[in-house]
């Protein structure tokens, strides 16, 4: 859970980074927004590097040249690397570029649009759980693979960035949609508050995946937030996460 919260933290204030980018100056340069992501990124993650490899030298460890390669082009969480962790790194860096590539072909103009905007980020949300419960279904019906198992769905980013997403669509109803935004939160904050507890129930089934898998999309499909970890089903990051900024706005 606390990885996918802070996902959906991440994606809220970069993306409102752009955001407040765009409605001062009209344009968003993914040039200057990705070297200013680099420079606070970079310089501790390459020492970090620098100093595993050394370390790993003086032990007399193995120091695997593509592992060094995965590790320093954020692929690890594909291919391996030296490190469990830093998986989330690589999905924070394809989400950077991702979004600037996005938004910098989008005119500006249309991302007034407000409802085929949150169509369009619907849809990515949608695709990235359907890909999840798919995923599933394929293991299970033929067994692991590279791409097919609770490892991949965890940290491979086309499974995972929907967390991310998320933060963006609430950034971008704040700075383009906030009336409505904020109508629609109205009318049903109750449920928020009701259904952050009902994956906490999933513990009365067996200890099976599917079973918690149905009980999620049941509850929770409205959100888009189902992922897999360790055999349990975490449905309620994200709307923890959006109860407490649209309470925090409302108060204010």
């Amino acid at each position: 859970m606390g990885v996918d919260l802070f996902f959906v933290l991440s994606g809220y204030l970069i993306s409102t980074l752009i955001f407040k980018e765009l409605q001062t100056f009209g344009n968003f340069k993914p040039k200057l927004f990705l070297i200013r992501r680099g420079f606070k990124l970079y310089p501790c993650f390459y020492l970090f590097l620098l100093i595993t490899i050394i370390i790993r030298l003086l032990y007399q460890q193995n120091v695997s040249i593509k592992y060094i390669i995965f590790e320093a082009t954020f692929t690890r969480n594909f291919f391996g690397g030296f490190w469990v962790h830093t998986w989330s790194l690589c999905v924070e860096e394809h989400f950077y570029i991702l979004l600037s590539m996005i938004l910098y072909f989008i005119p500006f103009t249309n991302l007034q649009e407000t409802r085929k905007v949150n169509k369009f980020i619907v849809s990515i949300l949608a695709l990235c759980l359907l890909l999840r419960i798919s995923s599933y279904f394929i293991e299970f019906a033929y067994g692991e693979s590279y791409f097919f198992n609770s490892w991949a769905r965890r940290v491979q980013t086309f499974y995972c960035i929907d967390a991310l997403l998320f933060g963006v669509f609430i950034s971008y109803n704040f700075h383009f949609n906030l009336d409505q935004f904020m109508d629609i939160f109205k009318t049903v904050k109750k449920y928020f508050k009701a259904s952050a507890y009902l994956p906490w129930s999933c513990k009365i089934f067996p200890r099976c995946e599917i079973d918690r898998a149905c009980w999620s999309l049941l509850f929770n499909f409205p959100l888009l937030f189902l992922w897999w970890c360790h055999g349990y089903v975490c449905v309620y990051a994200n709307q923890v996460c959006l109860f407490i900024i649209l309470r925090k706005l409302q108060k204010e």
